[in-house]
């Protein structure tokens, strides 16, 4: 059975995709997918496994409050994702939330994921992963509203200039 720390690499891989797939179609709903699933992962790993790594080592408590940081830029970045109406700039903000991201997994992945093994016991772990799967499921149904004009708009632009129908 995989631990929480397993469970968070294979969400970043899932995001992974969802950044490839965004790439590929420039789909407002695939940017709205991923926001919703960066929002809830962030959420998830803040409420139940930060706090387990955070109590464990000091070294940890450093990175997580590294981590906590990287969050609240990625939020901002979601946040503006969230208000474009610009099919341009969405494009712009996603790419800018994947490098930001990127970073993230990077350092979690190589620095405080391998930290946390070695200073967590493994049944701790494997405990530690029924929290985070709760939060992030109560964080996505949390995060499913979209601010008025923001991608929803987006999608409803790109239908009426692809549609057959004449422009008002």
């Amino acid at each position: 059975m995989p631990d929480v720390t397993q469970m968070i690499e294979k969400d970043h891989r899932e995001v992974e995709g969802l950044f490839a797939k965004f790439k590929s179609t420039q789909d407002p709903k695939i940017a709205e997918q991923i926001c919703t699933e960066l929002e809830a992962h962030a959420g998830a790993e803040e409420q139940a496994a930060y706090p387990k790594f955070a109590e464990k080592d000091p070294e940890l408590k450093k990175l997580v409050d590294e981590g906590e940081k990287e969050h609240g830029k990625a939020r901002q970045l979601i946040g503006r994702i969230k208000q474009t109406s610009d099919a341009d700039h969405l494009t712009d903000l996603v790419s800018e939330l994947e490098q930001a991201i990127n970073h993230h997994v990077h350092e979690e992945e190589t620095e405080m994921l391998p930290k946390a093994r070695d200073a967590i016991d493994a049944r701790e772990l494997e405990a530690a992963r029924g929290g985070l799967r709760s939060r992030q499921a109560l964080a996505t149904l949390q995060s499913y509203r979209t601010p008025k004009g923001g991608i929803r708009r987006v999608e409803q632009r790109r239908k009426t200039v692809n549609s057959e129908e004449p422009c008002a």
